[in-house]
């Protein structure tokens, strides 16, 4: 059902250009013609549709679980192209479907870190690493800012405020031969989230701000 999908970007974008000051950059870094995935920092429940907007095209997404719980909202997250994984421990089922919507040329959005973070970014779970490996397709950081403002979900009708979106360059991570344990994973995910947190202030970096003096 790409139509609904397409349908709730059209109402959403709307509202965003009625009531916020709406900003999208680095829009020409997409790799548009091959399948790449999207890494961005999670302020708030408008982190979502704001990224799908901003990219102006349908994308595919890794959600919690519990989001698909209720009947309803299951039905809606589901057609606008999410599925549901358990983020307590390996989801084999959500790592199978991600590549193969990747395979299928399809862009995925992943939030690494998990969970909300409106008071700056925290720690990143290792899943959209594991995820850029096996697919290797090229990875593009996007920075959210503006939206810790607006937690409650029913904000998405009314999205007021500063709201910014940066696509950063695409980028592939160096992986060679080499197995794939948790030090080289938590590694690569270090990588990957500093790229995003390059593209937001200073205030929004968490524990991926850069210390003074820190070298380049």
């Amino acid at each position: 059902m790409r139509w609904f999908n397409v349908l709730c970007r059209l109402l959403f974008r709307g509202l965003l250009k009625a009531f916020a000051d709406w900003h999208v950059y680095g829009r020409e870094n997409l790799p548009w013609g091959e399948p790449f995935l999207v890494i961005a920092n999670h302020q708030s429940n408008l982190d979502p549709p704001l990224i799908s907007v901003s990219l102006g095209r349908p994308a595919k997404y890794l959600a919690k679980g519990t989001l698909f719980e209720n009947p309803l909202s299951g039905f809606f997250f589901r057609h606008y192209g999410a599925f549901p994984i358990n983020r307590d421990g390996r989801d084999l089922a959500g790592s199978k479907w991600a590549l193969e919507q990747l395979r299928a040329g399809e862009p995925l959005v992943i939030f690494p870190e998990g969970g909300r973070n409106p008071e700056g970014m925290e720690k990143a779970l290792s899943g959209a690493a594991f995820l850029a490996t096996k697919a290797r397709v090229p990875v593009v950081p996007a920075g959210i800012t503006g939206s810790g403002r607006l937690q409650p979900m029913w904000r998405v009708f009314f999205p007021t405020g500063s709201l910014t979106v940066t696509f950063g360059e695409p980028f592939s991570l160096p992986v060679g031969n080499e197995r794939l344990n948790r030090e080289k994973l938590d590694s690569l995910t270090e990588l990957m989230m500093i790229r995003v947190a390059q593209l937001l202030p200073i205030q929004d970096q968490g524990v991926y701000r850069e210390e003074p003096g820190a070298p380049k």
